[in-house]
């Protein structure tokens, strides 16, 4: 197009210098003439005398001929010479523009992209090799066919019509990004750039596309290896985040419950996390089948699932939704060879009445999820304003217990235990207090359950275990030989390794005999691995120390342990003492466990004695060593000292 117009062109425009020129060849031989005819008998007159006048005028006329063809010719010769060269130029530009039109053929046939020009009304005018071999078509095939007709899918119609009102209104788009469907059905990604054609006779649409199919499976699988969890394929916390985030922006109302998994590191421990991995894989799967409407399950961490209830935050129908989803949990699920019994603690917290931010929402569904462990685990909590309180205590009296750790603040208190036959002090049991200045005492009860959640006990366990080995020196080099000074050992520094080999070295370190000091566990402590508690327990033991089972009779009480543990005293528990006035049965389980501990060569000591009473009957069922308010109360080892040094014995008040 642009060859032929520039043709035309050329052509018009030298037309009309040849129309120029003739005018100026017929001007230029009219004034010739007329001055010819009008000054060439005056000049010779002038010149010349009449004879030759005369013969000059024969010739006259021939001269005349003669000169004005001479400048005919030359007139006509130059311009001849400027179309000559002209023409060169134009035969020149003829052939450039001939090579530059195959090559904007080539590079327009056999670019990897689909040009095509359609008319207003989307008429296929022409495509390109490349589109037609992609899209499946002979070129005749598409020519004069709709593009949304043959192309589009037909739920993608209107959103194609609405491209093409767009080209036409503001003239062109670019970054569309569209589906078309190729002749044999197969669907292509694609991504549109047009203009539209306003410089031909009719307006067109030149339209370019890039055939982005595999860009965007390529996109897929990274949304997939960002937004899904690759072992159970549910969408994992980051998908979560983004979600509930936009569903925050919206200002849409959700509900979310945080599933944990009780107990499942003992599946991993136990039995190996492969089998772990397919127990969760089918735990997954189960959440999927239980997900209605447009609710959604996530796998947020490795024992722990959120599930996503969309537009409900009414808490009498959302219990009951979540009492089915634990009791669902409540099975024997079979993996392999194995089969795992699971139960869930549920936290659930929503949107907008327990948070406005999703960090807010996750952190009370996981604050109130430990609120159902803390309580026995299997069931399900509703977020409560408390629960972050008191979150936020344990972790400002986590704080101060470090800081009281680090100055050694604390202070060992010595509660008596006396041999029921004499009345006289046998041993001290060294209990930890907490002096603070704004709270008074902090009690045990508070601080001890939170230092084992925090693992701060390890340290503080050490520091009793520190006081109570320098005390019981001392009482050595005041010939205070005889008495035994008790310590309590958790189940944490029992069951862990580390610490406990860290605690046999800092006995070690001490170089004493330590026949005198008793370490005491509890029975539930024991429940959890008892080979292990055996094997350490028999440590302290060849180290010389003497082991006391504690609180006997809270937990399951088997005999085994009687049988089985490296121990030397048996601690009944007080709750035994509470009803021992009024209960023939709780009097003969005493007098039964007593005299199967001595026939085990076990002592057997007493907890709780408050009244004379109850001091009576344990005397009468021949127990050994007694404690409890009604000897006395734990006292700072200043009074501790005092007693001794007084001869104390116990009289009955």
């Amino acid at each position: 197009m642009k060859f032929k117009s520039r043709v035309k062109n050329f052509i018009d425009k030298n037309f009309h210098d040849v129309q120029n020129e003739s005018l100026r060849i017929v001007l230029i031989y009219f004034i010739f003439g007329v001055a010819w005819i009008l000054l060439s008998d005056w000049i010779l007159g002038i010149l010349v005398d009449d004879e030759m006048f005369s013969k000059i005028q024969t010739y006259k006329g021939l001269i005349y001929i003669v000169v004005t063809s001479l400048v005919i010719f030359s007139l006509v010769n130059n311009r001849i010479a400027e179309l000559k060269k002209k023409s060169t130029a134009l035969m020149l530009n003829q052939k450039a523009l001939s090579g530059q039109v195959k090559l904007n053929d080539n590079i327009v046939n056999n670019s990897p992209v689909i040009i095509v020009r359609m008319n207003a009304k989307g008429l296929i005018l022409n495509m390109n090799d490349f589109g037609c071999q992609l899209l499946g078509y002979k070129r005749k095939e598409m020519i004069n066919k709709n593009w949304i007709d043959l192309l589009v899918m037909r739920e993608k119609e209107e959103n194609v019509k609405k491209i093409f009102e767009i080209i036409l209104e503001k003239g062109s788009i670019k970054n569309v990004e569209e589906q078309i469907m190729k002749k044999d059905g197969e669907i292509l990604d694609t991504r549109w750039f047009g203009v539209m054609d306003r410089y031909g006779e009719n307006d067109s649409i030149l339209a370019v596309g890039v055939d982005i199919t595999e860009e965007r499976k390529l996109q897929d699988n990274l949304e997939k290896m960002v937004f899904i969890d690759q072992l159970t394929g549910l969408p994992n916390r980051v998908y979560l985040e983004k979600t509930l985030t936009e569903l925050i922006d919206s200002d849409q109302q959700f509900s979310i419950a945080l599933l944990n998994i009780d107990n499942f590191k003992h599946v991993n421990n136990s039995v190996s996390y492969s089998v772990g991995d397919e127990l969760l894989i089918t735990i997954a799967k189960a959440l999927e089948s239980y997900v209605e409407g447009d609710d959604f399950i996530v796998r947020f961490s490795g024992d722990e699932f959120v599930y996503v209830y969309m537009n409900d935050i009414n808490r009498e129908r959302l219990a009951e939704k979540v009492k089915i989803l634990n009791n669902k949990f409540d099975r024997i699920w079979p993996i392999d060879n194995y089969e795992f019994y699971t139960t869930v603690s549920i936290g659930v917290s929503r949107y907008p009445l327990d948070g406005d931010r999703y960090s807010t929402i996750l952190r009370n569904a996981n604050i109130t999820m430990e609120q159902v462990k803390k309580a026995g685990k299997n069931s399900y909590l509703f977020y409560e304003e408390e629960f972050k309180w008191r979150n936020l205590d344990n972790i400002l009296l986590a704080k101060k217990m470090q800081r009281a750790i680090d100055e050694e603040t604390f202070e060992l208190y010595y509660q008596p235990m006396i041999d029921i036959k004499t009345g006289k002090i046998d041993a001290l049991e060294g209990l930890l207090r907490w002096p603070d200045e704004e709270k008074g005492f902090i009690s045990p009860g508070r601080f001890i359950p939170l230092s084992e959640e925090t693992g701060q006990i390890y340290a503080i366990e050490k520091y009793v275990f520190k006081k109570a080995l320098e005390q019981r020196k001392k009482f050595n080099d005041n010939g205070l030989s005889d008495i035994n000074i008790s310590i309590n050992l958790s189940n944490k520094t029992l069951m862990n390794k580390i610490m406990f080999n860290e605690l046999v070295d800092l006995i070690a370190s001490f170089q004493e005999e330590f026949s005198k000091i008793i370490i005491e566990v509890t029975e539930t402590a024991l429940i959890s691995d008892i080979e292990t508690a055996i094997d350490r327990l028999s440590i302290l033991k060849a180290l010389g120390f003497k082991i006391a089972l504690d609180d006997f009779g809270t937990g399951y009480s088997s005999l085994t342990y009687l049988r089985d543990l490296p121990i030397d005293i048996v601690k009944l528990d007080q709750s035994f003492i509470e009803k021992i006035l009024f209960s023939h049965k709780d009097q003969l389980i005493i007098k039964t466990l007593t005299d199967l501990s001595h026939g085990l060569n076990y002592k057997v000591t007493v907890e709780g004695i408050e009244t004379n009473e109850q001091f009576e009957h344990v005397k009468a069922l021949n127990c050994d060593t007694a404690q409890g308010y009604l000897i006395s109360r734990p006292m700072p080892l200043i009074e501790v000292h005092e007693m001794i040094e007084s001869n104390y014995v116990f009289k009955q008040k």
